[in-house]
């Protein structure tokens, strides 16, 4: 397919890249704004541009969100070179991503499909994306604003009503607890664990 690529100028063709298999709702395709500069992609609302040239916007793109392909259109502009490189520089420069906390980790499949200015196109090319869930840490509430104490007392629990929710891991062997004081320390202060 990348011989494909290099060989067929890409002016007035497409590139269309959807979700063909184990889509997620909040699957995002986009193009990255690499910055300006020769060999750069660069985005600018739905227009995207290469190098540095004023003259430099090599087509404008939609969908790609709430499960629609990402759909590019090359410029048809015959001051604009659109050739194999720039072609190549964009399907680079195509990214996946989901910003959910619950989002499904079903693989998904992925289908590229470049057509170039005479409508030959390279058919549907697939990549996999592996999606992994994302680590949860724990989460402790101590439910107290704090406590008095009188020196000399019995020791007193700082939280007796402390909850703990699991993040990704449910088993904490292996894990630490840390208490440690923040402020007003003094030397005969001490932190314990009542038996």
């Amino acid at each position: 397919w990348m011989h494909w690529v290099r060989e067929y100028a890409a002016r007035g063709g497409n590139v269309t890249v959807g979700i063909a298999g184990g889509a997620d709702p909040n699957d995002r395709l986009t193009i990255s704004n690499q910055g300006t500069g020769p060999g750069l992609i660069s985005v600018v609302g739905n227009a995207v541009f290469y190098g540095i040239s004023t003259f430099s916007q090599i087509g404008t793109f939609s969908g790609g969100t709430a499960g629609s392909p990402l759909v590019f259109n090359f410029t048809t502009f015959a001051y604009t070179n659109v050739d194999a490189s720039v072609a190549q520089a964009l399907l680079r420069d195509i990214q996946f991503s989901n910003a959910s906390a619950s989002s499904s980790t079903a693989p998904r499949t992925l289908q590229f499909q470049l057509i170039d200015g005479s409508h030959n196109s390279s058919g549907l090319v697939d990549v996999a994306v592996n999606v992994v869930a994302p680590q949860v840490a724990p989460s402790i509430q101590l439910n107290s604003s704090g406590i008095r104490y009188t020196p000399q007392s019995p020791p007193q629990l700082l939280a007796p009503t402390a909850t703990v929710t699991a993040g990704t891991a449910t088993n904490f062997s292996g894990g630490s607890l840390v208490v440690c004081y923040d402020a007003g320390a003094t030397a005969d202060d001490c932190l314990q664990v009542l038996n």
